[in-house]
């Protein structure tokens, strides 16, 4: 309910971080529920946020594999265990949320499931009523995109990645 009816952000990018996070579960809950949540509350700052969690009843993750998980940064090299496709999913997530000002947040406990949530800050659009139509304000504010190009690579060979980072 406390969800506006309308919201500026990127759809493009907002749909491939869930369908990353809900492919992640789907891969690894055999049966029982996969649950997608959407909420919102005000900051500190008194901005809005909208969180979507993925909740899942799958056998979990051992903390120790949680934390290689999401904390995994391809940008310094080293790179501990093999990159699975739920790592990578993980990793293209990040990398959107990066670019959207996100955050991403992950819980799970072993033998009961796990929760990957990922939370936006984003800019409501106020609406004025005229009559019988509604109009959008005469301001909306505009989503925070960076104009500057990206590029995600994903190399599993550090002589490979060495010569791609130096192209």
């Amino acid at each position: 309910d406390n969800i506006p009816e309308k919201i500026i952000t990127d759809p493009i990018k907002y749909n491939q971080i869930l369908v990353n996070l809900v492919a992640n579960a789907i891969h690894s809950t055999e049966s029982g529920t996969i649950k997608i949540l959407v909420s919102s509350r005000i900051n500190l700052d008194q901005k809005f946020e909208l969180i979507t969690t993925i909740e899942d009843s799958s056998n979990g993750i051992e903390k120790d594999k949680l934390d290689e998980i999401v904390n995994i940064d391809l940008n310094n090299g080293l790179v501990k265990s093999k990159i699975t496709t739920n790592v990578l999913h993980v990793l293209i997530c990040k990398e959107l949320l990066k670019l959207m000002d996100g955050n991403l947040y992950a819980k799970s406990e072993v033998g009961k499931g796990s929760k990957f949530s990922f939370c936006l800050t984003l800019k409501k659009v106020n609406y004025k009523v005229n009559e019988n139509e509604i109009v959008e304000s005469e301001n909306p504010l505009e989503p925070n995109i960076s104009n500057k190009p990206k590029l995600l690579l994903v190399e599993d060979n550090p002589i490979s990645r060495k010569v791609e980072k130096k192209l």
